[in-house]
């Protein structure tokens, strides 16, 4: 039973003060200990692009924009364009893992009172070997990431804000499934809504082996990049939120295609950007890494671990007095 979206006697258990304390502390934390783990190199990804030299993913959905500016022809935080910055950074470093910290703007959020506009991400590019570039060791690998984040959390200055609950830091129940598989298993549903079902009658940490190429839906739950993306080795860590009622996506790991692979993937599924030579041609080259992706999703470990609904992004302004009243009763910060 929920009321604006929140579920009934939603109390939150952690201040809105604390909350923004606790974000500050975990992102620098989290940024050490990997920058330490892999001995990366931290890089700034650019925030700006021109239209005509860089990629036009700004029509998709979810995408890392802050706005289109008509007067200098320029886009803003393009979708996507942190994964292929760094695979070009990877021509220059090779063999060197980098690490780099990401805003999204999700521009077609739904507005509700819950639904994130903005969502911070952690990017993470490491060497690998293509040996290891499998579903199975992706599999083990985001297991291992997990753990790291649960230990970044653990620290003690983040101990001392707020303990996170000691089911969601010790469950260790997990399933592997194909996105295929749910997909098949719920031919009626949207994929994104199929996944919400699928984890919360599963009761346990949903490890999703996706094979992207096989999906039957145009309807990506997450849309693919051809470039960056190899579409046959990914893998992605779901967690069922009780508050919210849905799963949450963690964690991403895909491997890098090889320039050729890249080159035929954007050929089959995107013919008009290769014709528009708009990439960088240093991502079809043969000698570029294979490296492999790890993608963070930091602002979806906050909502879950700290037990949120919301994170107050949301302008007070839209709010209806009824709804402003109901958070006063419920004694929810927001701005």
């Amino acid at each position: 039973m929920q009321r604006y979206n929140f579920p009934y006697n939603y109390k939150p258990k952690i201040s809105l003060e604390d909350t923004y304390l606790y974000s500050s502390y975990f992102y620098q934390y989290l940024i050490n200990f990997f920058t330490k783990k892999y001995d990366a190199h931290l890089v700034v990804a650019p925030h700006a692009t021109s239209f005509s030299k860089n990629i036009k993913s700004y029509s998709k959905n979810v995408r890392e924009i802050c706005f289109d500016n008509l007067n200098t022809n320029q886009i803003f935080l393009i979708n996507q364009n942190v994964d292929t910055y760094l695979m070009s950074l990877s021509n220059i470093f090779k063999d060197k893992a980098l690490i780099c910290l990401n805003q999204t703007i999700n521009r077609d959020a739904k507005l509700t009172n819950v639904d994130s506009i903005v969502n911070i991400d952690l990017h993470l590019e490491i060497p690998s070997l293509i040996s290891h570039q499998t579903t199975k060791h992706f599999s083990n690998l985001i297991l291992q990431i997990f753990a790291d984040i649960i230990q970044v959390m653990c620290q003690n200055e983040l101990l001392k804000i707020y303990q996170i609950s000691s089911s969601k830091k010790t469950n260790k129940k997990y399933v592997c499934v194909g996105a295929q598989k749910i997909e098949n298993d719920y031919p009626f549903f949207k994929l994104e809504n199929a996944f919400d079902h699928f984890c919360s009658q599963s009761k346990k940490n949903v490890i999703v082996l996706d094979s992207l190429k096989q999906l039957k839906s145009e309807n990506f739950f997450k849309q693919p990049n051809f470039v960056s993306q190899n579409l046959n080795a990914s893998c992605s860590l779901y967690v069922f939120d009780n508050n919210s009622q849905k799963a949450i996506n963690l964690i991403d790991i895909t491997s890098r295609p090889s320039g050729q692979q890249a080159k035929d993937q954007l050929l089959k599924y995107n013919t008009v950007e290769f014709d528009q030579k708009i990439y960088d041609p240093g991502l079809f080259s043969s000698s570029r890494p294979q490296n492999t992706s790890i993608v963070i999703h930091c602002s979806n470990v906050l909502f879950y671990f700290l037990d949120k609904i919301h994170l107050a992004e949301v302008v007070k302004s839209v709010w209806t007095d009824d709804f402003i009243d109901f958070c006063e009763i419920s004694k929810i910060k927001i701005m």
